[in-house]
């Protein structure tokens, strides 16, 4: 089991498929405009996400649940 907190894990998962997905793109044929495109997407995803994230912090699960 390891001792990092989740987040950690899903951002070191990112720095590792960012620049493969950048390497990828650009090896066939995309240019830069692409990749900041994605960027974009992604960004805008996220932005999504956090707007509809219910916050957590300081409740306990009994609380989430209901």
């Amino acid at each position: 089991m390891s001792s990092w907190p989740s987040w950690v894990k899903i951002c070191s998962r990112g720095v590792v498929l960012g620049p493969l997905v950048v390497g990828a793109v650009l090896a066939a044929g995309g240019g830069l405009a692409v990749v900041f495109a994605q960027l974009a997407g992604v960004a805008a995803v996220g932005a999504v996400i956090a707007l509809f994230a219910v916050e957590t912090k300081g409740r306990t699960l009994e609380d989430l649940n209901s």
